[in-house]
Protein backbone atom coordinates (compact mmCIF):
# COMPACT_ATOMS: atom_id res chain seq x y z
CA UNK A 1 0.00 0.00 0.00
CA UNK A 2 1.12 3.56 -0.70
CA UNK A 3 -0.05 6.67 1.09
CA UNK A 4 -1.32 9.37 -1.24
CA UNK A 5 0.57 12.62 -1.42
CA UNK A 6 -2.74 14.44 -1.20
CA UNK A 7 -6.16 13.11 -0.21
CA UNK A 8 -8.87 13.52 -2.82
CA UNK A 9 -12.39 14.39 -1.78
CA UNK A 10 -14.54 11.73 -3.40
CA UNK A 11 -17.69 13.79 -3.04
CA UNK A 12 -18.14 15.53 -6.38
CA UNK A 13 -20.10 18.72 -5.87
CA UNK A 14 -20.45 19.87 -9.44
CA UNK A 15 -22.13 23.23 -9.72
CA UNK A 16 -24.88 22.86 -7.17
CA UNK A 17 -25.59 26.51 -7.90
CA UNK A 18 -24.42 27.86 -11.23
CA UNK A 19 -24.26 31.55 -10.50
CA UNK A 20 -25.16 33.17 -13.75
CA UNK A 21 -22.52 32.39 -16.38
CA UNK A 22 -20.89 29.81 -18.56
CA UNK A 23 -17.19 30.20 -19.34
CA UNK A 24 -16.51 29.52 -22.99
CA UNK A 25 -12.85 29.96 -23.90
CA UNK A 26 -12.76 33.35 -22.26
CA UNK A 27 -16.20 34.54 -23.39
CA UNK A 28 -18.97 34.85 -20.79
CA UNK A 29 -22.63 34.36 -21.74
CA UNK A 30 -25.35 35.08 -19.20
CA UNK A 31 -27.71 32.26 -18.26
CA UNK A 32 -30.22 31.78 -15.49
CA UNK A 33 -29.22 30.22 -12.18
CA UNK A 34 -29.72 26.47 -12.31
CA UNK A 35 -29.21 23.70 -9.82
CA UNK A 36 -27.52 20.71 -11.41
CA UNK A 37 -26.86 18.20 -8.63
CA UNK A 38 -24.01 16.51 -6.80
CA UNK A 39 -22.90 12.95 -6.25
CA UNK A 40 -20.26 10.70 -4.74
CA UNK A 41 -18.53 7.59 -6.01
CA UNK A 42 -15.68 5.39 -4.83
CA UNK A 43 -14.38 2.07 -3.54
CA UNK A 44 -16.55 0.26 -1.02
CA UNK A 45 -13.60 -1.04 0.95
CA UNK A 46 -10.84 1.48 0.21
CA UNK A 47 -8.93 3.31 2.94
CA UNK A 48 -8.91 7.10 2.76
CA UNK A 49 -5.52 8.40 1.67
CA UNK A 50 -4.21 4.94 0.72
CA UNK A 51 -3.76 3.60 -2.80
CA UNK A 52 -5.54 0.27 -3.20
CA UNK A 53 -3.87 -2.38 -5.33
CA UNK A 54 -5.69 -5.06 -7.31
CA UNK A 55 -4.19 -8.03 -9.14
CA UNK A 56 -4.78 -9.42 -12.60
CA UNK A 57 -3.96 -13.15 -12.61
CA UNK A 58 -5.72 -14.08 -15.85
CA UNK A 59 -9.23 -13.87 -14.40
CA UNK A 60 -11.54 -10.86 -14.56
CA UNK A 61 -10.87 -8.19 -11.96
CA UNK A 62 -13.77 -7.43 -9.60
CA UNK A 63 -13.75 -4.17 -7.66
CA UNK A 64 -16.48 -3.35 -5.11
CA UNK A 65 -17.81 0.15 -5.82
CA UNK A 66 -20.65 2.53 -5.04
CA UNK A 67 -22.36 5.63 -6.42
CA UNK A 68 -24.64 7.94 -4.41
CA UNK A 69 -26.82 10.99 -5.04
CA UNK A 70 -26.04 13.97 -2.80
CA UNK A 71 -28.38 16.76 -3.95
CA UNK A 72 -31.65 17.37 -2.08
CA UNK A 73 -34.66 17.78 -4.34
CA UNK A 74 -32.65 17.06 -7.49
CA UNK A 75 -32.01 13.93 -9.52
CA UNK A 76 -28.24 14.03 -10.02
CA UNK A 77 -27.49 12.84 -13.52
CA UNK A 78 -23.95 11.72 -14.20
CA UNK A 79 -21.88 9.00 -15.79
CA UNK A 80 -18.50 7.50 -15.11
CA UNK A 81 -15.90 5.62 -17.07
CA UNK A 82 -12.65 3.86 -16.27
CA UNK A 83 -9.10 4.11 -17.61
CA UNK A 84 -6.37 1.48 -17.28
CA UNK A 85 -2.80 2.46 -18.10
CA UNK A 86 -4.13 5.72 -19.54
CA UNK A 87 -6.56 4.01 -21.95
CA UNK A 88 -10.37 3.69 -21.94
CA UNK A 89 -11.43 0.50 -20.20
CA UNK A 90 -14.75 -1.22 -21.03
CA UNK A 91 -16.39 -2.51 -17.86
CA UNK A 92 -19.41 -4.47 -16.72
CA UNK A 93 -21.36 -3.64 -13.56
CA UNK A 94 -22.53 -6.60 -11.51
CA UNK A 95 -24.87 -5.74 -8.66
CA UNK A 96 -24.74 -7.42 -5.26
CA UNK A 97 -28.02 -9.24 -5.87
CA UNK A 98 -26.52 -10.89 -8.94
CA UNK A 99 -29.83 -10.26 -10.71
CA UNK A 100 -28.74 -7.23 -12.75
CA UNK A 101 -25.62 -7.20 -14.87
CA UNK A 102 -25.16 -4.18 -17.07
CA UNK A 103 -23.84 -4.55 -20.58
CA UNK A 104 -20.10 -4.14 -21.08
CA UNK A 105 -19.52 -0.52 -22.05
CA UNK A 106 -17.07 2.35 -21.80
CA UNK A 107 -19.51 4.60 -19.94
CA UNK A 108 -22.25 3.88 -17.38
CA UNK A 109 -24.94 6.46 -16.64
CA UNK A 110 -26.91 7.12 -13.45
CA UNK A 111 -29.73 9.34 -12.28
CA UNK A 112 -29.82 9.29 -8.47
CA UNK A 113 -32.03 11.07 -5.99
CA UNK A 114 -30.73 12.44 -2.69
CA UNK A 115 -29.36 9.59 -0.56
CA UNK A 116 -29.99 6.97 -3.26
CA UNK A 117 -27.04 4.60 -3.27
CA UNK A 118 -26.07 1.74 -5.56
CA UNK A 119 -23.40 -0.84 -4.74
CA UNK A 120 -21.92 -3.16 -7.36
CA UNK A 121 -18.78 -4.76 -8.69
CA UNK A 122 -16.81 -3.26 -11.57
CA UNK A 123 -15.84 -6.30 -13.66
CA UNK A 124 -13.24 -6.15 -16.45
CA UNK A 125 -10.12 -7.57 -18.07
CA UNK A 126 -7.41 -4.89 -18.39
CA UNK A 127 -6.89 -3.50 -21.90
CA UNK A 128 -3.22 -2.69 -21.30
CA UNK A 129 -0.22 -3.65 -19.17
CA UNK A 130 2.80 -5.92 -19.32
CA UNK A 131 3.33 -9.01 -17.18
CA UNK A 132 5.01 -7.91 -13.93
CA UNK A 133 4.05 -4.26 -14.43
CA UNK A 134 1.92 -2.10 -12.15
CA UNK A 135 -0.52 0.17 -14.00
CA UNK A 136 -2.99 2.86 -12.98
CA UNK A 137 -6.73 2.34 -12.67
CA UNK A 138 -8.64 5.65 -12.75
CA UNK A 139 -12.38 6.27 -12.55
CA UNK A 140 -13.63 9.59 -13.90
CA UNK A 141 -17.13 11.08 -14.11
CA UNK A 142 -19.09 13.45 -16.34
CA UNK A 143 -21.92 15.73 -15.24
CA UNK A 144 -25.17 15.41 -17.26
CA UNK A 145 -23.72 13.42 -20.18
CA UNK A 146 -26.98 13.46 -22.18
CA UNK A 147 -26.94 17.23 -22.56
CA UNK A 148 -26.62 18.61 -26.10
CA UNK A 149 -27.20 22.19 -27.28
CA UNK A 150 -30.53 22.76 -29.01
CA UNK A 151 -29.13 24.84 -31.85
CA UNK A 152 -25.93 25.03 -33.85
CA UNK A 153 -26.22 28.80 -33.45
CA UNK A 154 -25.39 28.41 -29.74
CA UNK A 155 -23.08 25.38 -29.48
CA UNK A 156 -22.58 25.91 -25.76
CA UNK A 157 -21.99 23.12 -23.22
CA UNK A 158 -20.87 25.34 -20.35
CA UNK A 159 -20.60 23.31 -17.13
CA UNK A 160 -22.29 20.26 -18.64
CA UNK A 161 -19.89 17.33 -19.23
CA UNK A 162 -17.61 18.63 -16.45
CA UNK A 163 -14.97 16.03 -15.57
CA UNK A 164 -14.41 14.76 -12.02
CA UNK A 165 -11.89 12.05 -11.14
CA UNK A 166 -10.56 9.97 -8.29
CA UNK A 167 -6.87 9.56 -7.69
CA UNK A 168 -5.60 6.36 -9.35
CA UNK A 169 -5.63 2.94 -7.79
CA UNK A 170 -3.13 0.30 -8.97
CA UNK A 171 -3.36 -3.00 -10.82
CA UNK A 172 -0.50 -5.49 -10.62
CA UNK A 173 -0.36 -7.43 -13.89
CA UNK A 174 0.53 -11.08 -13.22
CA UNK A 175 -0.48 -12.56 -16.56
CA UNK A 176 -0.17 -11.76 -20.25
CA UNK A 177 -2.70 -9.32 -21.70
CA UNK A 178 -3.81 -9.46 -25.32
CA UNK A 179 -3.32 -5.77 -26.12
CA UNK A 180 -4.38 -4.97 -29.68
CA UNK A 181 -4.59 -1.19 -29.28
CA UNK A 182 -2.49 0.98 -31.59
CA UNK A 183 -1.02 4.43 -31.04
CA UNK A 184 0.04 7.45 -33.08
CA UNK A 185 3.43 8.83 -32.06
CA UNK A 186 4.60 10.79 -35.12
CA UNK A 187 4.50 14.10 -33.25
CA UNK A 188 7.02 16.90 -32.98
CA UNK A 189 7.08 19.26 -30.03
CA UNK A 190 7.59 22.99 -30.54
CA UNK A 191 8.15 25.87 -28.16
CA UNK A 192 4.94 27.32 -26.73
CA UNK A 193 4.16 30.44 -28.83
CA UNK A 194 4.39 33.73 -26.98
CA UNK A 195 0.79 34.68 -27.75
CA UNK A 196 -0.44 31.61 -25.83
CA UNK A 197 1.79 32.44 -22.88
CA UNK A 198 0.41 35.98 -22.95
CA UNK A 199 -3.15 34.62 -23.00
CA UNK A 200 -2.51 32.58 -19.87
CA UNK A 201 -1.03 35.63 -18.11
CA UNK A 202 -4.05 37.70 -19.16
CA UNK A 203 -6.31 35.44 -17.06
CA UNK A 204 -4.24 35.45 -13.88
CA UNK A 205 -0.89 34.34 -12.51
CA UNK A 206 -2.78 31.51 -10.80
CA UNK A 207 -3.71 30.09 -14.21
CA UNK A 208 -0.04 30.09 -15.25
CA UNK A 209 0.96 28.32 -12.01
CA UNK A 210 -1.80 25.75 -12.55
CA UNK A 211 -0.16 24.71 -15.83
CA UNK A 212 2.64 23.02 -13.87
CA UNK A 213 0.18 20.28 -12.84
CA UNK A 214 -2.76 20.61 -15.22
CA UNK A 215 -2.14 20.79 -18.98
CA UNK A 216 -4.03 22.95 -21.40
CA UNK A 217 -5.68 20.66 -23.92
CA UNK A 218 -7.90 21.98 -26.71
CA UNK A 219 -9.64 20.78 -29.84
CA UNK A 220 -9.38 23.40 -32.58
CA UNK A 221 -10.96 23.58 -36.03
CA UNK A 222 -8.50 22.51 -38.71
CA UNK A 223 -8.20 26.05 -40.05
CA UNK A 224 -8.01 27.81 -36.65
CA UNK A 225 -5.01 29.86 -35.60
CA UNK A 226 -3.71 29.61 -32.06
CA UNK A 227 -6.18 31.95 -30.42
CA UNK A 228 -8.46 31.13 -27.52
CA UNK A 229 -11.72 32.55 -28.94
CA UNK A 230 -13.64 30.70 -31.63
CA UNK A 231 -16.97 29.01 -32.13
CA UNK A 232 -17.40 25.71 -30.26
CA UNK A 233 -18.65 23.92 -33.36
CA UNK A 234 -17.09 21.23 -35.54
CA UNK A 235 -18.69 20.05 -38.78
CA UNK A 236 -18.44 16.49 -40.09
CA UNK A 237 -18.86 16.12 -43.84
CA UNK A 238 -20.06 12.61 -44.69
CA UNK A 239 -18.55 11.41 -41.41
CA UNK A 240 -15.12 12.89 -42.12
CA UNK A 241 -13.64 15.38 -39.63
CA UNK A 242 -10.40 17.36 -39.72
CA UNK A 243 -9.36 19.13 -36.52
CA UNK A 244 -6.28 20.03 -34.50
CA UNK A 245 -5.28 18.99 -30.99
CA UNK A 246 -3.29 21.43 -28.86
CA UNK A 247 -1.53 20.25 -25.70
CA UNK A 248 0.99 21.91 -23.42
CA UNK A 249 1.76 22.32 -19.74
CA UNK A 250 1.26 19.72 -17.03
CA UNK A 251 3.84 17.19 -15.79
CA UNK A 252 6.70 16.03 -18.02
CA UNK A 253 5.16 12.64 -18.67
CA UNK A 254 3.79 10.30 -21.29
CA UNK A 255 0.34 11.53 -22.30
CA UNK A 256 -2.18 9.16 -23.87
CA UNK A 257 -5.01 10.95 -25.66
CA UNK A 258 -8.29 9.37 -26.74
CA UNK A 259 -11.06 11.08 -28.70
CA UNK A 260 -14.69 10.47 -27.79
CA UNK A 261 -17.82 10.99 -29.90
CA UNK A 262 -21.07 10.60 -27.97
CA UNK A 263 -18.97 9.28 -25.05
CA UNK A 264 -17.52 6.39 -27.03
CA UNK A 265 -13.82 6.21 -28.02
CA UNK A 266 -13.17 6.62 -31.74
CA UNK A 267 -10.18 5.98 -33.98
CA UNK A 268 -7.90 8.93 -34.63
CA UNK A 269 -5.53 9.09 -37.61
CA UNK A 270 -6.35 5.43 -38.21
CA UNK A 271 -5.27 4.25 -34.74
CA UNK A 272 -6.79 4.05 -31.26
CA UNK A 273 -4.99 6.81 -29.40
CA UNK A 274 -2.27 9.47 -29.57
CA UNK A 275 0.81 9.12 -27.37
CA UNK A 276 3.08 12.08 -26.59
CA UNK A 277 6.11 12.41 -24.32
CA UNK A 278 5.60 15.94 -22.99
CA UNK A 279 8.50 18.23 -22.09
CA UNK A 280 8.58 21.45 -20.08
CA UNK A 281 8.05 24.57 -22.21
CA UNK A 282 7.06 22.50 -25.24
CA UNK A 283 3.73 22.19 -27.04
CA UNK A 284 2.17 19.57 -29.27
CA UNK A 285 -0.07 20.67 -32.14
CA UNK A 286 -1.38 17.53 -33.82
CA UNK A 287 -3.34 17.34 -37.07
CA UNK A 288 -6.22 14.93 -36.45
CA UNK A 289 -8.51 13.06 -38.81
CA UNK A 290 -11.64 11.22 -37.66
CA UNK A 291 -13.70 8.97 -39.93
CA UNK A 292 -17.05 8.33 -38.26
CA UNK A 293 -20.16 6.30 -39.00
CA UNK A 294 -23.73 6.43 -37.69
CA UNK A 295 -23.56 10.04 -36.55
CA UNK A 296 -26.62 11.87 -35.28
CA UNK A 297 -27.41 15.38 -36.49
CA UNK A 298 -25.93 16.71 -33.22
CA UNK A 299 -23.12 14.90 -31.40
CA UNK A 300 -20.68 15.54 -28.57
CA UNK A 301 -16.93 15.59 -29.24
CA UNK A 302 -14.10 15.80 -26.73
CA UNK A 303 -10.69 14.35 -26.00
CA UNK A 304 -9.26 13.02 -22.74
CA UNK A 305 -5.57 12.95 -21.89
CA UNK A 306 -4.40 10.51 -19.23
CA UNK A 307 -0.90 10.44 -17.81
CA UNK A 308 -0.34 6.91 -16.47
CA UNK A 309 1.96 6.21 -13.55
CA UNK A 310 2.88 9.80 -12.66
CA UNK A 311 3.33 10.78 -9.00
CA UNK A 312 -0.20 11.10 -7.71
CA UNK A 313 -0.19 14.76 -6.72
CA UNK A 314 -3.05 15.21 -9.21
CA UNK A 315 -5.41 12.56 -10.61
CA UNK A 316 -3.54 12.58 -13.93
CA UNK A 317 -6.57 12.73 -16.21
CA UNK A 318 -7.85 15.82 -18.04
CA UNK A 319 -10.52 16.63 -20.62
CA UNK A 320 -11.00 19.18 -23.36
CA UNK A 321 -14.12 21.27 -23.38
CA UNK A 322 -16.92 19.38 -25.14
CA UNK A 323 -17.66 20.66 -28.64
CA UNK A 324 -20.81 20.27 -30.69
CA UNK A 325 -20.16 17.99 -33.68
CA UNK A 326 -22.71 18.60 -36.44
CA UNK A 327 -23.18 16.03 -39.20
CA UNK A 328 -24.01 17.23 -42.71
Amino acid sequence: MKVRLKNFIVLIVLCMFVTGCYLIRGNINDVKVQELGSYAFGLLHGDSGVISQFKYDGEEIRIAYYVEGRAEGVVSEFAWFAFVDGLPQPTQLEFESGEIIRQIDYMHQFGLEFGERLEFYIVFTPVSGENGETVDFIVASLLQPDYLPESRDEPIFGVFHTLGARFPEEILINDRIQNTLSNYTNIQLIEVPQNLIDEEHSFSLEDVSRLKWSPRIEILPAEADLQINYEDLIVANNGYVQIQLLLYGGPEAVSRITFFVNHQPVAVNGVDFIEIQMESGQMALVQVELTLTELNDFNSLYAIVAMPNIDHIVPGIFKTQTLLLVSQ
